[in-house]
């Protein structure tokens, strides 16, 4: 007698076949009833207890239905639902959906929707977003809408030092004691300028005028005889002359100037 080896890790097509085959093999070497009947003294003798036993095993492999025969020819069937077994599946994205196909050739859906979730992208205010086809979200930083408030610590602070530097500078204090009323005297001093006899007042670096260095400024001191400085200061540079930012002090007698260094140019007194 010789009898299939059943193995787990088989698959279940081939687990069933070995075991139909097994039952083959026991029809097949299976004891001769002639001896039985010639052991009796009638064909039929013992029937009751004979009848009952399997005389035959078959196999469907494509339905996967047992077929037991009995001595007395009556069968039993028994369906091991192989045709059920699942051999294949694909997914139909479009209706969301697992489609298992059984051995038999049929199809069996299984909704997915349950286990899919569907995400967006809303943009904000500094950021636009984007979704591609393949579900990549990508981001964007629109122009123009960063705040200092949305910068590093040291990047604020940089630009909060920047700032308040901007306005460092040897006159600073003389600038900011203009004020209204001195532009609207200024106006009016040009205004009638133009009706004043002006007086030029030229001077060179080397001019007695200039004083000695203090706190890095020279002082260039010049008698106003009553009359008020209009125009600025001017720098003479060769043959070009243009105005220069210097300090000024209007006193009682004199128009002193403060400047880094000497320079040759000249004032104009009305």
């Amino acid at each position: 007698m010789s009898q299939s080896t059943i193995k787990l890790g088989q698959r279940f097509k081939d687990f069933v076949k070995a075991i139909a085959d097994n039952f083959t093999d026991l029809y097949t070497n299976k004891a001769d009833k002639t001896a039985l009947t010639s052991h009796n003294t009638a064909a039929d003798a013992h029937a009751d207890r004979f009848n009952p036993l399997v005389s035959g095993v078959s196999y469907s492999e494509g339905t996967g239905v047992f077929t037991f025969t009995k001595v007395d020819g009556t069968k039993i069937t028994v369906d091991t639902k192989l045709e059920k077994v699942v051999t294949n599946f694909t997914y139909d994205s479009t209706n969301q959906q697992l489609v298992l196909t059984l051995d038999d050739g049929t199809s069996y859906p299984i909704p997915m929707s349950a286990f899919i979730n569907e995400y967006g992208v809303t943009d904000t205010t500094t950021i636009d977003l984007t979704m591609s086809a393949d579900h990549k979200i990508s981001a964007v930083i629109k122009t123009g809408s960063i705040t200092k408030a949305m910068l590093l610590q040291a990047v604020q602070d940089e630009i909060t030092a920047n700032t308040n530097a901007r306005h460092s500078h040897n006159n600073k204090s003389a600038l900011d004691g203009i004020n209204a009323a001195k532009i609207t005297s200024w106006d009016a001093a040009a205004a009638a300028s133009g009706q004043a006899t002006k007086t030029k007042v030229s001077f060179t670096a080397s001019d007695s005028k200039w004083g000695t260095i203090s706190n890095g400024l020279y002082p260039l001191t010049i008698p106003h005889n009553g009359k008020s400085l209009v125009g600025g200061v001017h720098k003479t540079d060769g043959s070009s002359n243009y105005e220069v930012l210097v300090d000024v002090d209007y006193q009682t007698s004199n128009v002193v100037i403060y400047s880094a260094d000497k320079f040759a140019g000249y004032i104009e007194l009305v």
